[in-house]
């Protein structure tokens, strides 16, 4: 059986690709517990086409394993971690959704804690008691998504949509009664990458970026207010507070 899926979105990644597959291959991982899905979303520009989103919600289409994982092909995975991840700890959990710890490498291969504070290691929470304690991280590769789970949600990405992870994430996060975090360091963010789409400088896409956000807070607020979930009503208001300051920062 497969236990998990990694769906690649590929924008414009012929300089990073080699490097985020040779990390997964040469794990030494099982070859029949793993699949790999890489997905062109057809960018070469602004223009984006279905963006990034719509290249998630196509990977979900031909996905069978048991878990999801959300790869960006600019970033690369712990091969040693993800090893003892799939031969030792995957079949352990039947959690909706399992968080693990990424790193992030800078410019000068520095590498620093990711989140800005300690992340509790919960287990067996529910998304809106998470959501109603701790900063909820919206990047999808902090996390392993269960598949059978996602596809009762029925929930799907946002398309042409620069936030979609943090839509994504939230609505998955509010509706899931089993979360659990492991103590596992399975991903590296690098953030010299500059050409990721939240970064093109251009005034107009700029605005455009500005647009979605305002999006995303506009789709999760009509979801907090179409809820009666004291619990979840916390956490989305957490949540939003979160994003429109981010908004107001830019």
């Amino acid at each position: 059986m497969l236990e998990v899926s990694i769906i690649i979105p590929v924008y414009n990644g012929i300089s990073y690709i080699d490097r985020c597959l040779e990390a997964i291959v040469s794990s030494g991982a099982p070859a029949d517990k793993y699949e790999i899905i890489a997905v062109d979303d057809n960018s070469t520009d602004a223009s984006r086409k279905a963006g990034p989103g719509g290249a998630r919600n196509l990977g979900l289409n031909y996905a069978k394993g048991r878990y999801i994982m959300f790869v960006d092909v600019d970033d690369r995975i712990n091969p040693s971690a993800f090893a003892r991840l799939i031969t030792r700890l995957i079949g352990l959990y039947s959690h909706q959704v399992i968080g693990f710890d990424c790193l992030k490498v800078d410019a000068g291969d520095r590498e620093v804690p990711f989140q800005q504070f300690v992340l509790p290691y919960c287990r067996d929470i529910s998304g809106p008691d998470y959501m109603a304690r701790y900063p909820l991280c919206g990047v999808l590769w902090s996390y392993l998504f269960n598949r059978s789970f996602l596809l009762k949600l029925n929930v799907r990405f946002l398309e042409k949509c620069v936030l979609e992870d943090e839509d994504f994430v939230t609505r998955v996060f509010g509706r899931a009664d089993s979360v659990t975090f492991l103590p596992v360091q399975l991903y590296y963010y690098y953030a010299e990458n500059k050409s990721g789409l939240s970064n093109i400088p251009d005034p107009e896409h700029q605005a455009r970026l500005m647009h979605d956000r305002l999006a995303v807070i506009t789709g999760l607020k009509r979801m907090r207010e179409a809820i009666c979930d004291p619990q979840l009503e916390e956490g989305l208001d957490r949540k939003l507070c979160d994003l429109s300051v981010d908004t107001i920062r830019i």
